[in-house]
């Protein structure tokens, strides 16, 4: 047993390296385009990419207990935010300490020693923790190959693909042209009866001029091109006959080749699942919990390549179920429920190709009014707004939105979750979430199995011409412009009795729009994506066709409404729109741009209280406050910054624990005692590192829990910034 624990380990090890590889390769690659790029929204943008994969890689780093790399990234992360929220410009020097920290990370990756565990889960630890499904590989009938070797024959496959559809293309050139001859042919035909009328006429008049020899000549020409024609018609028939031949030979041979390789290439979930055990074991240890997980349908197959880009948001997942979910053992049991916190993991295959993804614990559930605050917080809603449950828990996945009442290493950032739809929708699936109060929260990923072909719907815009999965449209439509009606200064229209926002494709793609002419229909898609429904006008729908997927590049690997690109049959290279980013850039769900570290004229600058009995600590804490803007109060102690509060106006408290007189958490439990201190933010900033001594501060009131062995000032201003 404890040799297939060390074998796992090892594989779980190689397994994050290879990751690690890629995060690192496009942290490098990001930082080379940060270089030659100036100021702006595409900066902007390269650094929020930047700060997800350091992200990422963190909680990549966490799961197999690589700390080195995992305090580079958190590292990375604080300076990032920084200048995020534009209280650090980007700078040579900012550059290159970015550059050094990737630097150290891939030299971690180039030298480290693979460990040889003795076990990886210990002996206190129940054997069995996980209720795995049955999946067994046949003993017979296969063959070891590397899936690089398996990925290029795919890519040669798809190569064939596209051959397929060019003879497709050459049949409908060809059938088209056999129509023109043949139209050609009848009208020469046509021709050569007038002449001979003609001539008949004249002859019948005994009239023999100039005009009657040349109708006879033009007569000749006339029947000895038709009997041209004929034959050029006869031989493009022949031609066509044997292309629509070669066509079906070619769709038959293609196919199954395609379906073979794609069925090559499916690996179970469980290649994936099996390193959840340790992952959820740990997070749950680290946090006081206990946790049993449930797992299912491990034996389901689908796409490697799938399998490989839904490992982060995986981990993103059942870390927050643990983190934010599961409640702690003791306050399980005064609800009634075991101490030990219930997580399930359900793969399930659907129609259409689908396979669905459920990630679910029995925890309390979100909390919807703290998604309200933070929303508010971050300019996603206003005091005013009061939506329904549904869209409070479609904001979880905005960026920077979190239900964490404590600001830690883990998580508290607000990061985590839209990783995981970003990750989602790329892949072409959806995510969607419910929650119960008390009885938890259920995440569902509906997913496609293969990546490589796909129904599409091709339109243009203007001369571009673009691609839309199928799968998201619900409708075609062709109306008069007089349908179109505004409906608080947006266009929109009435269908099957509900009013739809309508949206020019050309307007959220930047491209200039074609004028309605008087009397022409406008061409609309309506659009269906994760509940909601959007209609975009397009100049003209092509019609659909079988879709073949490749991918953009490293040097694209992430482009705003871009999933993708394809081939058509004439060799015309067309974009794969993202329905994603096509619904949020139409209906303006994007997270607003940060607000700068500038205060307006006139505001008062937010006044920090610190408490802490030693000085130079204390001074050490002032200035570097002062030094970001704020106004600060010094106590020598709990009794000391109590009095403060009294006499002042205080937007935060930064506090030890250990202090004589009152300590940090008597004072924390005294500031959530007081009506007019209930809701002041608390950080406490203490040399205790231990479980026990997070979970004091947790349940005394604080906020954050700051240890300083690993201080960093820019994660302390990054956190203040986030409370006030």
């Amino acid at each position: 047993m404890a040799e297939d624990q060390a074998q796992f380990m090892r594989r779980l090890l190689s397994t994050f390296r290879a990751e690690a590889d890629e995060h690192v390769a496009a942290m490098d690659d990001l930082l080379l385009m940060l270089a030659h790029t100036e100021p702006g929204p595409q900066a902007n943008g390269l650094v929020e990419t930047l700060f997800r994969e350091a992200h990422s890689l963190k909680g990549a780093a966490r799961a197999v207990d690589q700390s080195a790399i995992e305090t580079i990234c958190r590292d990375m992360e604080s300076l990032l935010s920084l200048v995020k929220q534009g209280q650090l410009d980007w700078s040579a020097a900012t550059h290159s300490q970015l550059q050094l920290w990737v630097e150290d990370m891939s030299h971690l990756l180039s030298t480290q020693v693979i460990p040889q565990p003795v076990s990886v889960v210990p002996a206190a630890v129940p054997a069995r923790r996980v209720e795995v499904s049955p999946y067994h590989l046949p003993a017979n009938d296969t063959v070891r190959i590397s899936s690089t070797r398996l990925s290029d024959m795919l890519a040669q496959v798809e190569d064939l693909a596209v051959l397929k559809q060019g003879v497709a293309y050459l049949a409908d050139e060809m059938t088209d042209l056999c129509r023109e001859v043949a139209g050609l042919r009848n009208s020469w035909l046509t021709g050569v009866r007038g002449l001979r009328s003609m001539r008949r006429a004249m002859m019948a008049g005994s009239v023999q001029t100039a005009g009657a020899k040349l109708v006879d000549k033009l007569t000749d020409i006339f029947e000895r091109d038709a009997i041209q024609v004929q034959n050029v018609e006869s031989r493009m028939l022949r031609l066509l006959r044997q292309t629509q031949q070669d066509r079906h030979t070619t769709v038959g041979m293609v196919d199954g080749m395609m379906s073979e390789m794609k069925h090559v290439l499916l690996q179970p979930f469980s290649a994936l699942l099996e390193l959840l055990p340790k992952l959820a074991y740990d997070q749950a240890r680290d946090t006081g919990k206990s946790v049993d997980i449930d797992i299912k349908g491990a034996e389901i197959e689908i796409d490697r390549r799938i399998l490989e880009q839904l490992k982060d948001p995986l981990i993103h997942l059942v870390r927050n179920c643990i983190d934010h979910g599961l409640e702690m053992p003791e306050a399980r049991e005064r609800q009634g429920k075991p101490p030990t916190g219930g997580l399930r993991i359900e793969v399930t295959p659907k129609d259409a190709g689908k396979v669905e993804l459920l990630v679910a614990d029995d925890g309390a559930g979100v909390k919807l009014d703290q998604v309200r605050s933070a929303a508010i917080r971050h300019g996603l809603l206003t005091e005013a707004d009061h939506p329904d449950d549904s869209t409070l828990l479609d904001l979880l996945f905005e960026s920077g939105v979190s239900t964490s009442q404590m600001v830690t290493d883990i998580s508290g950032r607000g990061l985590g979750m839209a990783i995981v739809r970003e990750k989602v929708e790329k892949l072409g699936g959806e995510i969607t979430v419910s929650s119960q109060s008390g009885q938890g929260t259920c995440f569902r990923l509906l997913l496609p199995a293969t990546l490589a072909t796909f129904r599409g719907l091709l339109v243009e815009v203007g001369v571009a011409a673009f691609v839309l999965p199928v799968a998201s449209v619900s409708q075609v439509l062709r109306i008069v412009p007089q349908f179109i009606r505004s409906v608080e200064g947006r266009d929109s229209l009435e269908w099957q009795g509900v009013i739809l926002a309508l949206v020019w494709l050309a307007d959220v793609l930047g491209l200039p729009r074609e004028p309605v002419e008087e009397g022409r229909h406008v061409s609309l898609v309506i659009v269906t994506w994760q509940g909601r429904q959007l209609a975009f006008a397009v100049d003209r729908v092509v019609g659909d066709q079988e879709v073949l997927v490749k991918g953009l590049g490293p040097q694209l690997k992430r482009v705003t409404y871009l999933s993708g690109a394809t081939v058509l049959g004439s060799g015309r290279v067309v974009p794969i729109l993202s329905i994603g980013d096509l619904m949020k850039g139409a209906v303006g769900l994007t997270p607003k741009q940060p607000a700068t570290g500038q205060m307006p004229q006139g505001a008062r600058q937010p006044t920090i209280l610190i408490a802490e009995d030693s000085i130079t600590s204390r001074s050490l804490l002032k200035n570097i406050l002062e030094m970001a803007g704020y106004t600060v109060l010094p106590a020598v102690d709990g009794v000391d910054a109590l009095a403060q509060l009294h006499d002042n106006q205080v937007d935060l408290v930064v506090s030890d624990v250990e202090m004589p007189r009152l300590d940090g958490l008597g004072l924390t439990a005294r500031i959530r005692s007081a009506p007019a201190t209930r809701d002041l933010p608390v950080i406490l900033v203490t040399a205790l590192d231990a479980k026990e001594d997070r979970e004091r501060g947790v349940d005394a009131g604080a906020n954050a829990y700051i240890v300083k062995s690993g201080f960093d000032q820019e994660g302390l201003l990054d956190v203040i910034r986030r409370l006030i």
